[in-house]
């Protein structure tokens, strides 16, 4: 059996920059208005953004490291059999 409700031309929803700090908190679904979006509106709570940040990209594993050094170890032990 179909669903009746939903119909091709419907198209999924876009996802939102960033949530506000109260939608995070409730990890509810943030409709992204700005300044305040309409959850928090609806609800009269205050909206704030958090500036946008980018994470940095994490430095060379110590893992990957040792797993050079091992796989080394292991080749130069083949080559002196």
């Amino acid at each position: 059996m179909e669903d009746e409700s939903f119909t091709y031309s419907e198209r999924p929803t876009k996802r939102v920059r960033q949530a506000c700090e109260p939608c995070r908190r409730k990890k509810a679904k943030c409709p992204g208005e700005q300044p305040v979006c309409s959850l928090c509106a609806r609800l009269r709570q205050q909206c704030l953004y958090a500036d946008e940040r980018r994470r940095p990209l994490p430095e060379s594993s110590p893992r990957l490291n040792v797993s050079e050094s091992r796989t080394s170890h292991v080749l130069v032990s083949l080559l002196f059999l």
